[in-house]
């Protein structure tokens, strides 16, 4: 049964990763919607894979990352450098809710990180279900502000110069990266304080990230 909610709550998790970014770039996610549920589910099969193996259960997330900007470039055809911004930019505030979410549940519900780490199950699921909910939530509220980027094109064989505004987003993208992997690794034996480097890495370049992204929109206009 352990298995089975893990995969459940991990599935829908993906799912609203996914309606996160197609909504933050402003895509169709009813066009793709059978691919989406798809890629979720068997996404949700390496996230569990990944976590059995103490030896890489520390880099699931990044791994899973790697995965995704495969995914979306190959199946969504997505050129690989848009594929590449669209998933780090899901990635870390799918992240930081995450975080935020765990973080507060701790302090008001008593919930540990051992429980939600495996402990217990349902503990587990169900807080996979309440990020789903919240980034769910975020996406929507992203669609009705209008706050969306169209600097993705359209055609998969887009040229792309890596230059001006893309060289500083591809900057930021690497050294976010790289500071959430050496804090993974360093701390591999507190799960805790990763998640609290984590999650304030994140979320600091969160704003970073937007206000580069709301000037590439700007500049290809």
């Amino acid at each position: 049964m352990k298995y089975v909610f893990f995969v459940i709550g991990s599935s829908i998790e993906y799912f609203s990763i996914f309606m996160l970014m197609f909504t933050l770039f402003r895509f169709q996610i009813t066009e793709r919607l059978a691919t989406t549920l798809m890629v979720s589910i068997m996404m949700s099969q390496v996230s569990y894979i990944t976590r059995l193996s103490s030896d890489i259960g520390e880099l699931s997330s990044y791994i899973q990352l790697v995965l995704m900007i495969l995914v979306v470039w190959i199946l969504f055809r997505v050129p690989w450098y848009y594929s590449i911004l669209m998933n780090f930019a899901s990635f870390v505030i799918g992240f930081a809710i995450q975080g935020i979410t765990i973080f507060l549940l701790s302090l008001f519900q008593g919930v540990t990180l051992e429980s939600i780490q495996g402990g217990d199950s349902m503990v587990s699921a169900s807080v996979q279900l309440l990020c789903a909910v919240l980034v769910i939530a975020v996406s929507r509220l992203i669609y009705l502000m209008n706050f969306g980027f169209d600097y993705v094109p359209v055609d998969h064989r887009a040229y792309v110069q890596i230059s001006g505004t893309n060289e500083v987003l591809i900057v930021v993208i690497i050294a976010t990266i790289l500071l959430a992997v050496s804090a993974a690794l360093v701390l591999r034996d507190d799960y805790k304080g990763y998640a609290i480097v984590a999650t304030s890495i994140f979320a600091l370049t969160v704003p970073l990230f937007m206000y580069y992204s709301r000037r590439k929109d700007r500049e290809d206009a």
